[in-house]
């Protein structure tokens, strides 16, 4: 109950409390006072009381809702910020603070881009922002120009920008919300696996042997140019051609049947040797080193072959064969004379 001083004054005109219910269900009210008058003497007050529970509820949820967003806002490893209409900062996230170089988010709030980070990055955020303010449109997913490391060539820092209108309660824009992903240790990874694919490839092109991939269906997707020189095609004719039609002879239904089987057991015979067919009809015999290809979710997208020609070691082997074959026959008859 509100207390009255000398003067009639209620000290606690508005007084918020909760009340037990029969059922034991827990209702909050708000109790306001007023004084009443006669004759300008005091003779009592009225008292006043609104039930406020769902506004109690309503403000509960609010501020759980308030709570859950800022653990999350804390947690994320992502640069989180939000920025008014002005585009000074207003939310700042830990992840945010930290690339930003600062030690707190009071060092950020109410700053711009242009008073936190070099001109040049300031300037296309600006531009991107402005743009974003203006139009209501959205910008997902655009990977900035990595900052690298002038001494090493190494990348320092890349990240992927996400920029997104914010909107008040009349869908009028209000301010944007900005994510940042940081994604050095990603292009770094892609860097090297780049390099190593360069040098793969430069490897598999200057070696004299036959380097070639198919995919699943046994399409072709690389071929050396050992290959091409052997066969006689040029690459435009062999990547994306179909191996068993244009590089087996009458398209070795056996070599076709081995390679599929071996899709649908995940395994291919790590050595194998059969003829190819040349562009002008020539057979070649290949000796095989075989691989089954996988993505990084180990399913198998298809087959790695390196092959040796041994066409002319084979032939000489046959005419030696064929030489101590005519040399014992040629002994052999000596004798019966």
């Amino acid at each position: 109950m509100p207390n009255l001083g000398r003067h009639g004054e209620i000290h606690s005109p508005v007084l918020e409390f909760p009340l037990g219910t029969k059922s034991g269900e827990v209702r909050w009210f708000a109790q306001n006072a007023s004084l009443l008058s006669q004759k300008g003497k005091i003779v009592g007050f009225n008292l006043i009381a609104r039930d406020i529970t769902d506004r109690k509820e309503t403000g509960k949820k609010l501020e759980e809702e308030r709570l859950l967003l800022r653990t999350i806002l804390e947690a994320i490893p992502d640069e989180i910020c939000v920025k008014d209409l002005e585009r000074r900062f207003v939310i700042a996230n830990p992840g945010a603070v930290r690339a930003l170089n600062r030690s707190s988010s009071d060092e950020v709030v109410g700053k711009k881009d242009e008073d936190l980070i070099p001109p040049r990055f300031a300037r296309e955020s600006k531009e991107d922002e402005q743009r974003i303010l203006e139009t209501g449109k959205e910008m997902l997913n655009k990977e900035a120009p990595p900052k690298i490391n002038v001494e090493t060539g190494r990348i320092e820092r890349a990240i992927l920008t996400s920029k997104i209108p914010l909107r008040n309660s009349q869908g009028a824009i209000s301010g944007l919300v900005t994510v940042n992903r940081d994604i050095t240790d990603l292009k770094r990874k892609d860097e090297i696996l780049r390099e190593s694919e360069r040098r793969f490839r430069e490897m598999l092109e200057n070696m004299e042997l036959i380097a070639v991939t198919l995919d699943k269906n046994g399409i072709v997707t690389f071929a050396n140019d050992y290959l091409l020189r052997l066969t006689g095609w040029i690459r435009e004719e062999a990547i994306g051609a179909d191996w068993f039609s244009k590089f087996l002879p009458n398209r070795d239904p056996k070599t076709k049947n081995m390679f599929f089987d071996s899709l649908v057991s995940g395994t291919i015979p790590a050595h194998y040797e059969n003829l190819i067919i040349t562009r002008k009809g020539e057979l070649r015999d290949i000796r095989w080193n075989n691989t089954v290809l996988r993505d990084s979710s180990d399913k198998i997208v298809g087959t790695a072959s390196i092959g040796e020609d041994v066409t002319n070691r084979k032939r000489t082997e046959e005419a030696l064969i064929e030489g101590e074959r005519q040399l014992h026959a040629l002994v052999t008859s000596l004798d019966d004379v």
